[in-house]
Order: structure tokens, then C-alpha cells, then sequence
């Protein structure tokens, strides 16, 4: 998982590394919040959390660790942080 600026989209976007080691952008998902600014996949992979630094929350998103696609868990933590996870 990488953290990378782009600009004032509100989206995630969903990488397949290709047996090269390249990307291949599969697609995007929308962050649920303003200003997505980190990400952690939690321990069992099956999650991504993700904060929202101008929203101030923290988005739950189940993930396929499959295909990597996400889907919104409507779970959403109220935070204070700009970088909870740092």
C-alpha cells in the first residue's frame, strides 16, 4: 500500500501488479470522506482503513483479497488526527 498525492480526488485507487512488477490501474473507489490521506490493511487483510484528513474520520472498507476490490462497511470512526496512523 502506498501514500501518494493526487490532487483533490476523493478516491482509492485499485492497483493489479502485473508479473513485470508494473501497476495496472483496475479501478477506484470512493474514499467516503474528504482528503484521503493514509491507509492500513489490518492484520487479516480482509480490511482498509483509511483517514479522511479533512473530514475527520476514519473509513472501514471490507476487502476482496482477490481482486482487491472494496466495499464501504458503513462503520466510520470519528477522528481528531490529521494522521492517526503515524
Amino acid at each position: 500500500m502506498t501514500n501518494f498525492s493526487r490532487g483533490t480526488a476523493n478516491n482509492i485507487p485499485i492497483f493489479k501488479v502485473l508479473d513485470d512488477g508494473s501497476l495496472k490501474l483496475k479501478g477506484k473507489t470512493d474514499a467516503q470522506g474528504n482528503g484521503p490521506r493514509d491507509f492500513v490493511i489490518d492484520p487479516t487483510g480482509n480490511y482498509l482503513l483509511v483517514t479522511n484528513q479533512y473530514s475527520d474520520k476514519i473509513v472501514i472498507f471490507k476487502r476482496n483479497q482477490t481482486t482487491g476490490a472494496l466495499t464501504d462497511t458503513g462503520e466510520k470512526i470519528k477522528s481528531c488526527a490529521v494522521h492517526p496512523f503515524f
